[in-house]
């Protein structure tokens, strides 16, 4: 519920579609055509995208990673603020996410 999905697609006329979706029960969507996302967020998405691979290419840890790979996770980040004070994960609970801090 409330995740994007089409929008990388979107970001240019070459861009490949990288997301399936497959609704196991009945789904509400919002759409946006490429229109009004081009007039209204095709902007803020595209610095959102450009922060995402300045961050990949200048880590080490993704400095051997092919392209394509690296490009798939570009894809596949997405920015979360937290409040101050917040658990992410405490020691010992299982972990099915990796953070990287920003600031």
């Amino acid at each position: 519920t409330g995740v994007p999905f089409g929008d990388v697609a979107l970001m240019s006329e070459d861009c490949v579609r990288t997301a399936t979706i497959v609704s196991e029960e009945v789904t509400d969507l919002l759409v946006v055509d490429r229109a009004l996302y081009n007039r209204a967020v095709k902007e803020v998405l595209a610095n959102e995208y450009e922060d995402k691979v300045t961050f990949i290419n200048s880590n080490p840890l993704f400095s051997a990673w092919p392209p394509r790979y690296k490009k798939q996770l570009t894809m596949a980040m997405y920015k979360e603020e937290f409040p101050y004070n917040t658990t992410l994960v405490k020691q010992g609970d299982p972990v099915d996410i990796i953070y990287f801090v920003i600031r």
